[in-house]
């Protein structure tokens, strides 16, 4: 099943835990990658940090369930685990997902799913 992308006017909203939210520096990922769960679910990978991620799905998971998630790009692939940290419902009636990742990855494991930027 595929997740389309929509915007982000929040219907409703639900958080586990705010204490790391925006803690990391957030990229927007390269335009190649997609965003897996084990649940067989596809999601739209929004932006990616090193302490965790948030994508656009049509199915929310629950609140503070650990899943394993897949990250892919056209040449690479991440499989980390990670907890759903907050769910929010977006006008088009998809879910903006953010999940907090069990360890935090090193900037060179997030590298190849990020879009290049000059400083």
């Amino acid at each position: 099943m595929l997740y389309s992308l929509h915007a982000r006017h929040s219907v409703e909203t639900y958080c586990v835990s705010v204490q790391n939210r925006r803690g990391s520096v957030r990229f927007v990922p390269a335009t190649s990658t997609s965003c897996y769960t084990e649940s067989g679910g596809e999601g739209v990978l929004w932006d990616i940090s090193a302490t965790g991620l948030s994508m656009l799905v049509d199915t929310p998971p629950l609140l503070g369930v650990t899943l394993t998630v897949e990250v892919t790009s056209s040449w690479r692939v991440l499989t980390v685990k990670a907890q759903v940290a907050h769910v929010k419902q977006v006008a088009a009636g998809d879910y903006f997902v953010g999940m907090e990742f069990a360890s935090p990855l090193a900037l060179e494991e997030i590298e190849p799913f990020i879009t290049p930027t000059t400083v």
